[in-house]
């Protein structure tokens, strides 16, 4: 492995990553991981707790991935994912970031390559690049806005299915989307201050999906052929029928919804 840790690829720190994100206005950091060699080679030893030393995990986080461990298997990998990306959230502070693992052609193992930004179409434009380049990338994580959701009051047989960025993965998403964006667009607060444009939707969830600024706006015409919503230009008209809509376009509940919607709050006049 290069000096630095086994983890960095080198002597990055999340200390010069804060640096950056702070001194810079519109960075773009990309950094690799060996996640499958820190699951592999957890200790509490000096040398390992040395080499992660960039990362500024402790001895008290080393000791929790310990016990997750121990439950063996292809979930205690994941929850120790889950673990080490939620310490490089908090840790780097980053705004906006992707974080999905590219596929060894001749290994098993996997390098986690994450993605930070401060806009989130910059982020946008790398998801663009893990679905083009489809064989590439992996995700292991849910299709839709809780990419890493998991609720640790059900068993870990809860762990989904890998996500390859390809045909299944997107009509998996889509099929998510279709599901879990009304909650955020029926809101009351939202319904109230005029409804929620596809940016302030996409900036919302964009951290946690792997989906693309046009498969959440696929997912919003979908809707629209449901009538659940409506789509306005930015000023008030309807949105022609198309395949997408724009950043700016607005989304309310539709006034006159399907005999079949969900139960959501009613939009008044």
């Amino acid at each position: 492995m290069p000096k630095g840790g086994p983890l960095t690829g080198g002597r990055i720190t999340f200390r010069d990553v804060r640096a950056i994100l702070t001194q810079l206005a519109n960075p773009e950091i990309i950094l690799t991981f060996s996640v499958d060699w820190i699951i592999d080679y957890l200790t509490t030893e000096d040398e390992f707790l040395k080499a992660v030393l960039p990362l500024e995990l402790g001895v008290d986080q080393v000791r929790e991935m310990l016990t997750v461990r121990d439950n063996g298997g292809r979930e205690a990998r994941w929850l120790i994912q889950n673990l080490l990306y939620r310490h490089l959230q908090e840790r780097t502070g980053a705004p906006y970031y992707t974080c999905f693992f590219i596929r060894s052609p001749r290994s098993h193992r996997t390098y986690w390559l994450v993605h930070i930004s401060k806009h989130p179409r910059a982020r946008d434009e790398m998801a663009v690049r893990h679905w083009g380049l489809t064989n590439h990338f992996i995700h292991h994580g849910q299709p839709g806005t809780q990419m890493l959701g998991y609720d640790p009051g059900r068993s870990l047989g809860q762990i989904p299915m890998d996500f390859l960025f390809d045909d299944d993965a997107s009509t998996r998403s889509h099929a998510a989307l279709m599901e879990e964006l009304p909650e955020r667009i029926f809101r009351p607060e939202q319904i109230a201050a005029g409804g929620v444009t596809l940016g302030s939707l996409f900036t919302g969830i964009c951290n946690t999906t792997p989906a693309t600024i046009d498969l959440v706006s696929k997912a919003l015409v979908g809707l629209r052929a449901e009538g659940e919503v409506q789509i306005t230009t930015r000023d008030g008209r309807e949105r022609p029928r198309s395949a997408t809509c724009a950043w700016d376009d607005i989304i309310l509940p539709a006034r006159q919804r399907s005999l079949f919607s969900a139960v959501w709050p009613v939009r008044k006049e």
